[in-house]
């Protein structure tokens, strides 16, 4: 079954397509492993996913949070978690969307 916007469903369709295209040709020019061809060309079916799911929800798994993990056939990964680069204080109580609108640009996101 389809998801409910169909744009969204087609764009992902169309970038999915594309990579797979791409990475087609960088492998037969010697620019991609089979590995990582094989990874994007052939996707898992759905059956793989679940046994994942239950162990995460599950208590043994309980120690786990805010991870992100793939699936490629046989092969589990766990994505590295994002660091902080940059950090603002603020002397005393909390930030005001006013003052994120003029710290987050200037400070957090400036080069």
């Amino acid at each position: 079954m389809r998801p409910r916007d169909d744009r969204r469903w087609e764009r992902w369709h169309y970038e999915l397509r594309n990579s797979q295209i791409l990475l087609g040709r960088s492998f037969k020019a010697g620019l991609a492993s089979e590995r990582d061809y094989r990874r994007v060309v052939e996707l898992p079916s759905p059956e793989y996913i679940p046994p994942l799911i239950t162990f995460l929800c599950g208590d043994d798994a309980g120690y786990i949070n805010g991870q992100v993990f793939a699936i490629h056939g046989n092969e589990i990964a766990i994505y590295s978690q994002p660091r902080e680069r940059k950090t603002v204080f603020k002397e005393s109580g909390w930030w005001t969307v006013d003052e994120l609108v003029e710290t987050i640009p200037s400070v957090l996101l400036a080069k």
